[in-house]
């Protein structure tokens, strides 16, 4: 017979009457201690007085029946059940208890119980005797929207039900002039990720995106456990992040950074702790290491690295390369390098601002893609389109350490140029020919001295001819030898072709040298302008062989788009025992039956 704790809900959506598409009422739950085939789990959102149920017009009771062969600990189960017999999640408070009885009105034992929608993390509804313990197996959630973000494995059933009833490991949005954000659920339990994809997003609420990998579903090549953090989370009336450009971590000391630039008066480096990462619902402590007031692209931050090491973030700053130092609130920073007005950059000193960096600590290098382009109906124009490298940086580095003449900044050679492939108008020196698209996304082998670099696909009008249609001219992913290397050969490792893999416009660039696969943003998909039509995180391999797939969409139905990639994979920020888990989907009514189980993903 199923006791409390044996199931928990973990995810829920209210009837709101402006629902996103995708945000209809739902409720999901998860298997924490097996259940035989044939047991029948009530829920309901009628009022318990102690001793029995009372309801209202829009109160009502569903039932789920576990299939046959019975349900693993772990099964993530999203009952598919029409109406929900009666019930209407309320946007203003609602209680939903799960239990099991004689009947629907008849309860012997409860499972679990959530409370949600009213705006506080008290459990008011009664649980007299029904057994159950607020914030051990009775969860209270203020959100009109949530999903359960807390840990996944490492534990049994105990810990998790504990885990699932504290509302700090809970993510969502409220119902607040706008539409809330729907947040997906955890679908696998006891399955402690290979690696995790963490992309900042823009619009649609801003916020983080993590999306897990493992080598046990499907070969690594499909993410899980998508979790979308601080969307229109905000911190003393203020947005807690404005326009989140780039994250990268510390593993070593337990530390997260985040490059949060709006160009609007609030263009910071963050400092914050992983811990605060897993409760998602807890404002996370964030030290300003740097802040920047311009309203113009002189305050863009868009990239940074972290040295591990010595604590020293580098980030990009309009046209110049900073460095702050860790633990240490509204630094002024200091400045490595200039690229801009007064530096001497040989392909000019204006619009020099940057789409990427990476750094290889270990040489003391530094990589950076700086493009400008310019769109128009003829066709776009490519001003720049350059790949520059810093030398010998070490963390006692001062200002202006890093010059064009002093032979330690310098522009990369390609072969071919710019001008020695296609027609029309060129850039000056050696210049990434734009008819293989615009610099975009950096990664660096540190093993084998190899950088790869994404592109953006262009129109351009080859032909100089106004009357005729720009062409297009695809993007792609490339391989740069760093070393050996004295013309700066590189090799097509994927380009965009009709029909297969991302087929918009490809920006922040990962690699994983375990697996020997890449991994790229799609921040536009097939047409720019439908959500799930290939935005979102690809993948292939490194060799260049195979089909890419798509990894994870990582939009919600507002908007939400990924700027920024980062690959965290040694080690993990989580732990715990694979386990094989499926799911079913339930029609409505007892004896129902399920579909086939299938893997969660």
């Amino acid at each position: 017979m199923p006791a409390a704790g044996d199931i928990a809900i973990i995810g829920y959506n209210t009837a709101q009457t402006t629902a996103p598409v995708g945000a209809a009422q739902s409720l999901t739950f998860v298997v924490l201690r097996p259940l035989a085939a044939g047991t029948m789990i009530y829920f309901t959102d009628r009022t318990w007085n102690g001793t029995s149920f009372s309801g209202s017009g829009t109160d009502g009771t569903f039932s789920y029946e576990v299939p046959p062969g019975g349900l693993a600990a772990g099964a993530v189960i999203s009952p598919t059940l029409t109406g929900f017999g009666g019930t209407e999640f309320s946007n203003t408070g609602e209680a939903i208890y799960a239990y099991v009885g004689t009947d629907a009105n008849t309860p012997t034992t409860f499972l679990f119980a959530i409370e949600f929608a009213d705006g506080n993390s008290t459990f008011a509804a009664s649980l007299a005797n029904t057994g159950l313990v607020a914030g051990v197996t009775a969860a209270a959630i203020p959100l009109d929207i949530g999903s359960y973000h807390g840990p996944t494995n490492g534990g049994g059933a105990e810990y998790f039900v504990r885990q699932i009833s504290d509302a700090q490991n809970w993510a969502g949005d409220d119902i607040d002039g706008q539409q809330a954000h729907p947040h997906p659920v955890d679908s696998l339990f006891q399955v402690a990720p290979d690696f995790q994809l963490w992309v900042t997003g823009s619009a649609g609420g801003d916020g983080l995106i993590k999306v897990d990998g493992d080598g046990t579903i499907s070969g690594g090549n499909l993410g899980h456990n998508i979790n979308r953090l601080y969307t229109d989370f905000q911190s003393g009336g203020n947005d807690l992040l404005y326009h989140p450009s780039d994250i990268t971590f510390d593993t070593v000391h337990g530390r997260y950074y985040i490059a949060d630039s709006d160009l609007n008066g609030h263009n910071r480096i963050l400092q914050g702790s992983i811990a605060d990462l897993f409760n998602p619902a807890a404002t996370p402590t964030l030290t300003v290491l740097f802040n920047n007031t311009a309203t113009d692209a002189t305050g863009r931050i868009d990239h940074m690295e972290v040295d591990p090491q010595t604590g020293s973030v580098y980030f990009t700053l309009g046209s110049t390369f900073m460095k702050v130092a860790s633990n240490t609130a509204n630094q002024a920073g200091t400045q490595l390098a200039n690229f801009g007005t007064g530096s001497g950059n040989p392909i000019g000193t204006g619009n020099n601002f940057f789409n990427d960096m990476v750094i290889d600590f270990t040489t003391g290098e530094a990589y950076f893609t700086s493009t400008r382009v310019l769109a128009s109906a003829g066709g776009d124009s490519v001003q720049k389109n350059y790949l520059y490298r810093i030398t010998g940086l070490d963390n006692g580095d001062g200002a202006g350490a890093f010059t064009f003449g002093g032979g330690n900044l310098s522009v990369m050679p390609f072969s071919p140029q710019d001008n020695e492939v296609g027609t029309g108008t060129n850039n000056p020196g050696e210049a990434f020919p734009k008819e293989f698209g615009t610099l975009d996304g950096l990664a660096i082998d540190t093993v084998n001295h190899i950088l790869y670099f994404s592109t953006g696909e262009v129109l351009l009008d080859d032909d100089q001819n106004s009357g005729t249609a720009p062409i297009y001219h695809p993007g792609g992913i490339y391989s740069y030898a760093l070393t050996g290397n004295p013309t700066g050969t590189y090799t097509v490792v994927w380009q965009q072709t009709g029909g297969s893999g991302p087929q918009g416009i490809l920006s922040d660039l990962e690699i994983d040298v375990v697996t020997g696969r890449w991994y790229v943003l799609d921040t536009t998909g097939t047409s720019g302008v439908v959500a799930n039509d290939g935005e979102g995180i690809w993948s292939g391999n490194l060799n260049g062989s195979g089909t890419p797939v798509l990894f994870s969409t990582i939009n919600n139905e507002s908007g939400l788009t990924g700027v920024g990639l980062h690959l965290n994979r040694a080690p993990t920020m989580t732990t715990g025992a694979n386990a094989a888990l499926g799911t079913t989907e339930a029609s409505n009514g007892p004896a129902s039956g399920t579909s086939t189980a299938v893997d969660f993903i």
